[in-house]
């Protein structure tokens, strides 16, 4: 580990699932522990997710929403918080004339496609994501027809096809025909996510920093996955999870010892910036 880096972090940047969250997408007693403790010697940390604000709230909870160096940032850097202070700092949406574009092209190509406002999930057919978000965010995900999907005051699109052999022929069609207006993120589980051009963790992260007075310089950060790459990549001190894709690992400066199973991150955390031995 570099000293030098180390001595400059302020800031430890945890994505949730695959990383802080285990399998079951729970949040262990050492991981709350050890965020705690973060805070309480004065580091500020941030739960960034490309989960919606209103499924987080329960991590938020049990870390201590009340705590003034606690952030948000959620929907890869679309919705930006301050917790304690219930304070929202920035919000984002696609452009609607690009998202009636993308639509179409979603439904000729038959993607399975979930939208994300700053208060609904909305899908196009019930699949196992629908199920998962369901769950997860303790609401019914609404099933509608491509042509009633809103195109104002939407944050993100996830699509997936079910035959994933297809997916990147057509994705990479998708990306070169909005690259200049659209950011992409390819996920762990073979789908994909589009956020406005210019939003992703990395923003997110770098608004609160200089919000704060620091860089992303001072930043640790955890992550697993595609919309972790640039947060990653961007920080003073990137560790990426033992289970995390490879450009995940590639981007990273340091990859933890232990996967999500095993709280790879919170461990990492409590090894360089608590002084905790590792067990």
């Amino acid at each position: 580990m570099d000293k030098e880096k180390l001595k400059q972090i302020k800031i430890v940047s945890f994505d949730l699932d695959h990383t802080l969250l285990s399998d079951s997408h729970t949040l262990s007693d050492y991981a709350v522990d050890t965020c705690r403790k973060l805070l309480k010697q004065g580091y500020y940390v941030i739960i960034s997710t490309g989960r919606p604000h209103f499924n987080t709230d329960w991590v938020l909870e049990k870390i201590g929403k009340d705590h003034p160096n606690l952030f948000q940032v959620s929907l890869n850097g679309a919705f930006i918080k301050d917790v304690s202070k219930d304070h929202l700092l920035y919000q984002n949406f696609i452009d609607p004339k690009i998202l009636k574009e993308v639509y179409v092209f979603l439904e000729q190509n038959k993607f399975k496609t979930n939208v994300y406002t700053d208060v609904d999930i909305i899908g196009s057919k019930k699949t196992f994501l629908t199920k998962w978000l369901t769950k997860v965010s303790k609401r019914d995900v609404l099933i509608k027809p491509y042509t009633d999907f809103p195109t104002k005051n939407i944050s993100k699109i996830v699509s997936y096809l079910e035959r994933v052999i297809f997916i990147s022929k057509k994705l990479d069609k998708l990306e070169s025909s909005w690259a200049e207006k659209l950011e992409f993120f390819r996920s762990t589980w073979g789908g994909f996510e589009i956020c406005s051009k210019g939003i992703s963790k990395s923003f997110g992260v770098e608004y609160i920093a200089k919000k704060i007075g620091l860089t992303l310089n001072n930043v640790m950060s955890f992550g697993d996955s595609g919309n972790d790459v640039c947060m990653l990549s961007n920080s003073g001190i990137g560790v990426a999870m033992s289970n995390g894709t490879s450009a995940a690992v590639k981007s990273a400066d340091y990859t933890t010892r232990y996967t999500h199973l095993r709280d790879g991150a919170a461990r990492f955390a409590a090894e360089h910036l608590l002084d905790e031995k590792d067990y």
